[in-house]
């Protein structure tokens, strides 16, 4: 009796527990799976972060002035005709 019911039991948890695992299968394409990929991944969305403070940096190191060297301020008119 006591063998009996420890199977009945055993057997009640196994098909119980199996019901719950149960899962729609949704088929994707392979665009939405990399939209889905690249909104979610922490990392990318920390290396975009990256891309737009270097942009910042480049715009700001473009502002500063380049120094430049005239080398013909001194020679007067034959520097004009080269």
């Amino acid at each position: 009796m006591k063998k009996k019911l420890t199977t009945l039991l055993i057997l009640l948890l196994l098909t119980t527990t199996s019901s719950f695992a149960i899962l729609e299968i949704k088929k994707i394409t392979l665009e939405e799976a990399l939209d889905f990929a690249l909104k979610t991944n922490p990392q990318l969305q920390i290396m975009e972060l990256d891309v737009e403070v270097s942009k910042n940096e480049i715009d700001v190191a473009n502002r500063l002035k380049n120094p430049s060297i005239g080398t013909y301020q001194n020679i007067g008119d034959p520097a004009q005709g080269n």
